[in-house]
């Protein structure tokens, strides 16, 4: 039909057309479909709503692969050694080969598979002091020093309440630990607590203390 075909041009070219811009452009086609097709007429000219984007849309072709990095990145941070930092996101991300762009809505949209890894991963701030104060008894042990605060102080900046706390929660006995060697990883092991551990009860409070910090009257490694 002729007429719808005029009407259509006119849409299409502008999609916010009205029935009053129709008569004024179109007038012998708009009378007939106002009076023949109505139905169809008014239907063309009702607004549709703008297509979302869809989830596939958004998602970015590189998200397995950067998820991948990630995975197997985070089990080398999680690895008990003098340069340890703690395995949160921001550490997690700077493992990736490119900064993704954006917050944490739109890292969900675009890379979900990278987020769940970072979800998956993270480490809470007791996790973290835990594998400190385990990689400090190694030290302890490898440099012959007693397993007291005077000394893990000279290695590292974990607060010393913290340290007490770790101790009496994971009923350290210091002076056997020391006389049969650490195996820092079996150590971990045995505390029996997740990479998102909220800590020992009673010890929710602020603390301070860093990751590891030179220290001026040593010259051990941090």
């Amino acid at each position: 039909m002729r007429y719808r075909l005029k009407v259509l041009q006119l849409i299409e070219a502008r999609p916010e057309s009205s029935l009053d811009y129709l008569w004024v452009k179109a007038y012998q086609p708009t009378f007939w479909l106002t009076t023949n097709d109505r139905a169809w007429l008014m239907d063309k000219l009702t607004p549709r709503p703008q297509k979302k984007e869809t989830p596939s849309s958004l998602l970015d072709k590189r998200d397995q692969e950067y998820a991948e990095i990630i995975r197997k990145g985070a089990q080398d941070l999680y690895t008990i050694s003098g340069k340890q930092v703690r395995v949160n996101k921001s550490n997690m991300l700077a493992l990736l080969p490119k900064r993704i762009i954006g917050g944490s809505k739109e890292r969900r949209a675009a890379f979900p598979l990278v987020t769940q890894q970072l979800e998956l991963n993270f480490e809470s701030l007791w996790h973290f002091r835990l594998r400190r104060a385990i990689w400090a008894l190694f030290e302890m042990g490898r440099l012959k020093l007693p397993p007291n605060t005077c000394n893990l102080a000279i290695l590292t900046s974990l607060p010393r309440l913290a340290w007490q706390a770790l101790v009496n929660y994971c009923e350290w006995e210091l002076e056997k630990i020391m006389s049969e060697g650490i195996n820092t990883e079996v150590l971990l092991g045995k505390a029996n607590v997740s990479r998102q551990w909220e800590g020992p009860p009673g010890y929710h409070l602020p603390m301070g203390g860093r990751s590891y910090v030179s220290n001026k009257r040593d010259k051990y490694p941090n």
